[in-house]
């Protein structure tokens, strides 16, 4: 049977500013992304290595108009690598409610409350709520708590999602990126670890070709041909 996502985005699984591994790098600007009232964004990222997620930098503003006060919904659970799609059942992980129209399956993942539908009996991930006043600025920009998620498993899928289920609600503005940083490991790709052999054995060859060199200089080879060239020079116009 086929799934349809109901009160959702199209781009979120594959937005790149939505969530990124621990990079400093060469990072560009990136462009806020809005949510508006009655959608949400989502974002699938492959954990490899054991390790934590990092929530403390994104941040969030609302838009100047004013709404009904509302909840952002954020949650982040493990999900099956074959889950990618967005025809995925996501209610067998607790998350959304399907419901049958001429034999397809429609998964909402809001409610009629203005709520990300989360039923905890099933879901096994991590879920905040960042308030979101009718009128004014937010009273907090960003989640304290964002260091307090922890990946217990490896070479797992997570899903994070951001719900602004609220139709009444405001535009809510995100920046800034969830990190996905892993304990004494940064690789998110299996062919890293021959990778790294690859620079270390191109390093101790390079290294040795430099050795070699400095001898040969210091034993007479290059430094005898250099003298040899350059004192009659200087003997001719001294």
């Amino acid at each position: 049977m086929n799934f349809v996502r109901s009160h959702i985005t199209g781009q979120g699984a594959t937005d790149p500013s939505l969530a990124k591994s621990h990079n400093n790098s060469g990072s560009k600007p990136e462009k806020n992304l809005i949510i508006h009232p009655g959608l949400v964004e989502e974002a699938v990222h492959r954990i490899v290595y054991q390790g934590e997620i990092d929530l403390s930098e994104l941040r969030f503003q609302v838009g100047e108009t004013s709404g009904k006060d509302s909840v952002l919904d954020i949650a982040i659970f493990p999900i099956p690598a074959h889950c990618n799609s967005q025809t995925c059942d996501l209610s067998q992980y607790g998350v959304g409610t399907v419901t049958q129209y001429n034999g397809v399956g429609y998964l909402s993942l809001c409610g009629n409350d203005g709520r990300l539908q989360i039923h905890h009996d099933v879901f096994r991930g991590h879920h905040l709520e960042l308030p979101i006043p009718g009128q004014g600025d937010i009273p907090h920009d960003r989640i304290f708590d964002g260091k307090e998620i922890l990946v217990f498993e490896k070479d797992m899928t997570y899903e994070v999602m951001l719900a602004n289920c609220n139709k009444g609600g405001r535009d809510i503005s995100l920046s800034g990126q969830v990190v996905f940083e892993s304990f004494g490991r940064s690789s998110l790709h299996a062919q890293d670890d021959v990778l790294e052999v690859h620079l270390l054995l191109m390093g101790a060859a390079v290294f040795l070709f430099f050795s070699v060199c400095f001898i040969r200089v210091h034993m007479g080879t290059r430094a005898d041909y250099t003298y040899s060239r350059l004192l009659p020079i200087f003997r001719q116009t001294s």
